[in-house]
Protein backbone atom coordinates (compact mmCIF):
# COMPACT_ATOMS: atom_id res chain seq x y z
CA UNK A 1 0.00 0.00 0.00
CA UNK A 2 0.88 3.37 -0.59
CA UNK A 3 0.46 4.60 2.91
CA UNK A 4 3.31 1.72 4.07
CA UNK A 5 5.55 3.07 1.61
CA UNK A 6 5.53 6.57 2.98
CA UNK A 7 5.75 5.35 6.27
CA UNK A 8 8.79 3.58 5.44
CA UNK A 9 10.75 6.63 3.68
CA UNK A 10 8.88 9.36 6.07
CA UNK A 11 12.41 11.02 6.87
CA UNK A 12 13.25 11.53 3.10
CA UNK A 13 10.48 13.64 3.04
CA UNK A 14 10.25 17.14 3.24
CA UNK A 15 7.28 20.25 3.67
CA UNK A 16 5.92 19.91 -0.19
CA UNK A 17 6.11 16.21 -0.27
CA UNK A 18 3.75 15.76 3.24
CA UNK A 19 1.25 18.43 1.45
CA UNK A 20 1.25 16.24 -1.63
CA UNK A 21 0.95 13.19 0.60
CA UNK A 22 -2.39 14.57 2.39
CA UNK A 23 -3.46 15.93 -0.65
CA UNK A 24 -3.92 12.84 -2.58
CA UNK A 25 -5.14 10.83 0.90
CA UNK A 26 -7.77 13.16 1.08
CA UNK A 27 -8.51 12.91 -2.99
CA UNK A 28 -7.20 9.00 -3.43
CA UNK A 29 -10.02 7.98 -6.09
CA UNK A 30 -9.68 11.10 -7.85
CA UNK A 31 -6.02 11.66 -8.00
CA UNK A 32 -5.52 7.80 -9.14
CA UNK A 33 -6.98 8.96 -12.66
CA UNK A 34 -5.83 12.38 -12.83
CA UNK A 35 -2.30 12.76 -15.33
CA UNK A 36 1.13 14.21 -13.85
CA UNK A 37 0.16 17.42 -15.26
CA UNK A 38 -3.69 17.60 -14.09
CA UNK A 39 -2.22 16.89 -10.42
CA UNK A 40 0.34 18.97 -10.98
CA UNK A 41 -2.34 21.65 -11.49
CA UNK A 42 -5.03 20.36 -8.84
CA UNK A 43 -2.70 20.43 -5.90
CA UNK A 44 -0.44 23.49 -6.93
CA UNK A 45 3.04 21.24 -6.74
CA UNK A 46 4.91 21.22 -9.49
CA UNK A 47 5.31 18.31 -11.92
CA UNK A 48 8.92 18.14 -11.17
CA UNK A 49 8.40 17.71 -6.99
CA UNK A 50 6.18 15.00 -7.89
CA UNK A 51 8.16 12.62 -9.81
CA UNK A 52 10.66 13.73 -6.54
CA UNK A 53 8.20 12.27 -4.58
CA UNK A 54 7.45 9.18 -6.39
CA UNK A 55 11.42 8.99 -6.92
CA UNK A 56 11.72 9.34 -2.92
CA UNK A 57 8.99 6.50 -2.14
CA UNK A 58 11.79 4.26 -4.55
CA UNK A 59 9.00 4.27 -7.29
CA UNK A 60 10.18 4.42 -11.04
CA UNK A 61 7.63 7.36 -12.26
CA UNK A 62 4.66 8.56 -12.03
CA UNK A 63 3.13 5.82 -13.73
CA UNK A 64 4.05 3.23 -10.74
CA UNK A 65 2.43 5.70 -8.20
CA UNK A 66 -0.71 5.38 -10.00
CA UNK A 67 -0.38 1.71 -9.74
CA UNK A 68 -0.02 1.72 -5.82
CA UNK A 69 -2.83 4.66 -5.74
CA UNK A 70 -5.31 2.13 -8.19
CA UNK A 71 -4.67 -0.41 -5.56
CA UNK A 72 -5.17 1.88 -2.63
CA UNK A 73 -8.62 2.69 -4.30
CA UNK A 74 -9.64 -1.24 -5.17
CA UNK A 75 -8.58 -2.63 -1.46
CA UNK A 76 -11.05 0.07 -0.01
CA UNK A 77 -14.24 -0.25 -2.45
CA UNK A 78 -16.22 -3.04 -0.96
CA UNK A 79 -15.96 -5.85 -3.21
CA UNK A 80 -17.41 -9.97 -3.54
CA UNK A 81 -13.73 -11.31 -2.98
CA UNK A 82 -13.75 -13.38 -0.20
CA UNK A 83 -12.94 -11.30 2.77
CA UNK A 84 -11.31 -13.81 4.81
CA UNK A 85 -8.71 -14.78 2.42
CA UNK A 86 -7.80 -10.89 2.29
CA UNK A 87 -7.35 -10.54 6.11
CA UNK A 88 -5.17 -13.86 6.55
CA UNK A 89 -3.15 -12.89 3.10
CA UNK A 90 -2.54 -9.50 5.85
CA UNK A 91 -1.78 -10.94 8.52
CA UNK A 92 0.84 -13.33 6.65
CA UNK A 93 2.54 -10.27 5.03
CA UNK A 94 3.27 -8.51 8.26
CA UNK A 95 4.32 -11.44 10.37
CA UNK A 96 6.94 -11.41 7.65
CA UNK A 97 7.37 -7.79 8.28
CA UNK A 98 8.28 -8.36 11.78
CA UNK A 99 9.84 -10.82 11.67
CA UNK A 100 12.42 -9.73 9.30
CA UNK A 101 12.71 -5.51 11.33
CA UNK A 102 15.95 -5.00 13.20
CA UNK A 103 14.17 -3.87 16.66
CA UNK A 104 17.50 -4.07 18.43
CA UNK A 105 17.17 -0.40 19.52
CA UNK A 106 13.70 -0.96 20.94
CA UNK A 107 15.58 -3.86 22.69
CA UNK A 108 18.13 -2.11 24.20
CA UNK A 109 15.72 1.04 25.33
CA UNK A 110 13.97 -1.38 27.14
CA UNK A 111 16.78 -3.77 28.20
CA UNK A 112 18.43 -0.24 29.85
CA UNK A 113 14.90 1.33 31.52
CA UNK A 114 14.49 1.35 34.96
CA UNK A 115 10.97 1.56 34.52
CA UNK A 116 8.79 1.11 31.41
CA UNK A 117 4.94 3.02 31.48
CA UNK A 118 2.58 1.70 28.35
CA UNK A 119 -0.27 4.62 28.08
CA UNK A 120 -3.15 3.95 25.64
CA UNK A 121 -5.68 5.72 23.89
CA UNK A 122 -8.76 2.99 23.87
CA UNK A 123 -10.05 0.08 25.40
CA UNK A 124 -8.63 -2.43 22.41
CA UNK A 125 -5.29 -0.14 22.79
CA UNK A 126 -5.49 -0.88 26.67
CA UNK A 127 -5.99 -4.29 25.78
CA UNK A 128 -2.83 -4.50 23.75
CA UNK A 129 -0.91 -2.96 26.78
CA UNK A 130 -1.95 -5.11 29.25
CA UNK A 131 -1.30 -7.97 27.22
CA UNK A 132 2.33 -6.60 26.84
CA UNK A 133 2.79 -6.56 30.20
CA UNK A 134 1.44 -10.28 31.05
CA UNK A 135 4.14 -11.32 28.17
CA UNK A 136 7.24 -9.30 29.37
CA UNK A 137 7.01 -10.69 33.03
CA UNK A 138 7.90 -13.86 31.47
CA UNK A 139 11.14 -12.01 30.45
CA UNK A 140 11.46 -11.05 34.21
CA UNK A 141 10.60 -7.31 32.52
CA UNK A 142 8.28 -5.15 34.81
CA UNK A 143 5.77 -3.03 32.95
CA UNK A 144 3.36 -0.44 34.09
CA UNK A 145 0.26 0.73 32.48
CA UNK A 146 -2.09 3.72 32.84
CA UNK A 147 -5.04 4.53 30.71
CA UNK A 148 -6.68 7.20 31.85
CA UNK A 149 -5.43 10.45 30.89
CA UNK A 150 -5.08 12.10 34.55
CA UNK A 151 -2.92 8.90 35.88
CA UNK A 152 -0.94 9.43 32.70
CA UNK A 153 -0.04 12.67 33.48
CA UNK A 154 1.06 11.91 36.83
CA UNK A 155 3.28 9.02 35.55
CA UNK A 156 4.88 11.69 33.37
CA UNK A 157 5.37 13.92 36.16
CA UNK A 158 7.41 11.18 38.22
CA UNK A 159 8.82 9.26 35.08
CA UNK A 160 12.78 10.20 34.41
CA UNK A 161 15.41 9.84 31.61
CA UNK A 162 16.20 6.07 32.33
CA UNK A 163 12.75 4.97 32.11
CA UNK A 164 10.67 4.19 28.58
CA UNK A 165 7.17 5.46 27.71
CA UNK A 166 5.30 3.34 25.06
CA UNK A 167 2.08 5.03 23.71
CA UNK A 168 -0.37 2.95 21.91
CA UNK A 169 -2.48 4.45 19.73
CA UNK A 170 -4.83 3.92 16.30
CA UNK A 171 -4.49 6.77 14.28
CA UNK A 172 -1.77 8.25 15.90
CA UNK A 173 -3.14 11.70 15.55
CA UNK A 174 -4.95 12.61 18.76
CA UNK A 175 -4.68 16.01 19.85
CA UNK A 176 -4.60 14.03 23.82
CA UNK A 177 -1.90 12.19 22.58
CA UNK A 178 0.22 14.25 20.59
CA UNK A 179 0.24 17.16 23.45
CA UNK A 180 0.94 13.99 26.19
CA UNK A 181 4.08 13.03 23.79
CA UNK A 182 5.03 16.67 23.44
CA UNK A 183 5.59 16.60 27.25
CA UNK A 184 7.52 13.38 27.29
CA UNK A 185 10.03 14.78 24.77
CA UNK A 186 10.44 17.89 26.80
CA UNK A 187 11.34 16.00 29.74
CA UNK A 188 13.94 13.42 27.74
CA UNK A 189 12.12 10.76 28.73
CA UNK A 190 12.54 7.82 26.01
CA UNK A 191 9.58 7.37 23.91
CA UNK A 192 8.08 4.65 21.68
CA UNK A 193 5.09 5.10 19.86
CA UNK A 194 2.55 1.92 18.84
CA UNK A 195 -0.02 2.82 15.88
CA UNK A 196 -1.68 1.36 12.89
CA UNK A 197 0.32 1.33 9.68
CA UNK A 198 0.30 5.15 8.52
CA UNK A 199 1.81 8.42 8.70
CA UNK A 200 1.17 10.29 11.91
CA UNK A 201 2.14 12.57 14.33
CA UNK A 202 2.72 10.14 17.19
CA UNK A 203 5.24 8.12 15.45
CA UNK A 204 7.41 11.57 14.50
CA UNK A 205 7.91 12.61 18.23
CA UNK A 206 8.40 9.13 19.37
CA UNK A 207 12.31 7.78 19.21
CA UNK A 208 11.32 4.48 17.63
CA UNK A 209 8.06 3.35 16.43
CA UNK A 210 6.25 0.50 15.77
CA UNK A 211 3.38 0.15 13.27
CA UNK A 212 0.55 -2.80 13.12
CA UNK A 213 -1.34 -3.00 9.57
CA UNK A 214 -4.95 -2.97 10.28
CA UNK A 215 -7.75 -4.35 7.55
CA UNK A 216 -11.17 -3.25 7.25
CA UNK A 217 -13.91 -5.35 6.53
CA UNK A 218 -17.06 -3.69 4.47
CA UNK A 219 -20.38 -4.71 5.65
CA UNK A 220 -23.48 -3.43 3.47
CA UNK A 221 -25.76 -5.00 6.72
CA UNK A 222 -23.50 -3.20 9.77
CA UNK A 223 -21.11 -1.16 10.37
CA UNK A 224 -17.41 -1.93 8.84
CA UNK A 225 -14.99 -3.84 10.93
CA UNK A 226 -11.56 -2.92 11.45
CA UNK A 227 -9.05 -5.68 12.28
CA UNK A 228 -6.40 -5.84 15.08
CA UNK A 229 -5.06 -8.95 15.56
CA UNK A 230 -1.48 -7.59 14.50
CA UNK A 231 -0.98 -5.32 17.83
CA UNK A 232 -1.61 -8.75 19.29
CA UNK A 233 0.59 -10.40 17.19
CA UNK A 234 3.55 -8.18 17.62
CA UNK A 235 3.55 -8.01 21.11
CA UNK A 236 3.98 -12.08 20.89
CA UNK A 237 7.04 -11.30 18.09
CA UNK A 238 8.80 -8.36 20.02
CA UNK A 239 8.68 -10.09 23.52
CA UNK A 240 10.70 -12.83 21.15
CA UNK A 241 12.99 -10.58 19.59
CA UNK A 242 13.59 -9.07 23.37
CA UNK A 243 14.69 -12.38 24.74
CA UNK A 244 17.31 -13.07 22.41
CA UNK A 245 18.59 -9.95 22.73
CA UNK A 246 18.43 -9.74 26.37
CA UNK A 247 20.46 -13.53 26.19
CA UNK A 248 23.19 -11.86 24.47
CA UNK A 249 23.72 -9.14 26.14
CA UNK A 250 24.20 -11.26 28.87
CA UNK A 251 26.13 -13.60 26.99
CA UNK A 252 28.78 -10.54 26.20
CA UNK A 253 28.52 -9.27 29.74
CA UNK A 254 29.48 -12.85 31.08
CA UNK A 255 32.11 -12.80 28.54
CA UNK A 256 33.95 -10.17 29.74
CA UNK A 257 33.91 -10.59 33.09
CA UNK A 258 35.75 -13.81 32.27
Amino acid sequence: MLSELIVKHYDKLNKNDLYLCQFISTHKKECSSLTIEELAAKSHISRSSILRFAQKLSLRGYSELKVYLKLDVEQERPSSLDVLTEVCDDYHRAIEDFKSRNCDKICRMLYEAGRIFVYATGSMQASVGRELQRKFLYAKKCIYTSEGTGEFKQIIDIACKEDVIIMISLSGDSEEALACARQIKMRGIPLIALTKMKVNGLARISDESLYAGTSVVASSVQDNYETSMLFFMLTEILLVKYMLYKEEREKEAGEKEN
